[in-house]
């Protein structure tokens, strides 16, 4: 009985356990999260800056600026702020513009990668006994994080406190996979 409470109440709070998947191995298996992620990168377009764009195709972008950053719009006089959109044309092909008419341009752009479900292998039932949840609460705590050490117990302190670490740690979060194990140093 006790055992059902724990999965029931991993999986209402986004937790899942081992799912045994598929079923023709000794491993287990179970779904869990990468959040969306954001990063700055450089990217460089070909900008026209001759007199006589209509000989040329275009391609138009909206991009999202770096923070801390300002660029000047397209018409020059506008300065846009950091996190504003800004949008551009470039040159769809620059092998038949002259060199002289066009120039690479620089933008410190924000990259979104979107959240994504894995199937990850986690640790099946039969492994997580007592001394594995007390190891667990000792390797969070030796990352920092404060918790109870004496409770060889899954409770939401616990759950809370391991998906902080995924999510900081930039591991897909909710569930005791082997990549969270091995940077806990418990695999």
């Amino acid at each position: 009985m006790r055992i059902l409470f724990i999965f029931a109440f991993f999986f209402m709070h986004g937790l899942s356990f081992a799912q045994s998947f598929p079923s023709n191995t000794d491993k287990c298996y179970s779904h869990a999260k990468l959040p969306e992620k954001f990063y700055f990168d450089t990217v460089k377009y070909p900008m026209y800056i001759g007199d006589q764009p209509e000989k040329f195709k275009f391609r138009e972008k909206t991009l999202v600026l770096k923070q801390e950053r300002k660029y000047l719009a397209d018409d020059g006089k506008k300065i846009l702020e950091e996190g504003e959109y800004l949008d551009i044309k470039y040159l769809k092909n620059t092998k038949k513009v002259p060199e002289e008419d066009w120039k690479y341009l620089d933008y410190e752009v924000e990259v979104k990668i979107e959240a994504q479900t894995l199937i990850k292998e986690v640790l099946c039932e039969e492994e997580i006994t007592k001394e594995f949840i007390l190891n667990l609460r000792r390797a969070l705590y030796h990352k920092g994080f404060r918790l109870d050490l004496a409770k060889a117990e899954i409770n939401e302190e616990l759950i809370v406190t391991l998906v902080k670490f995924q999510l900081q740690s930039g591991l897909a979060a909710g569930s005791l996979d082997i990549d969270t194990l091995t940077k806990l140093n418990l695999w």
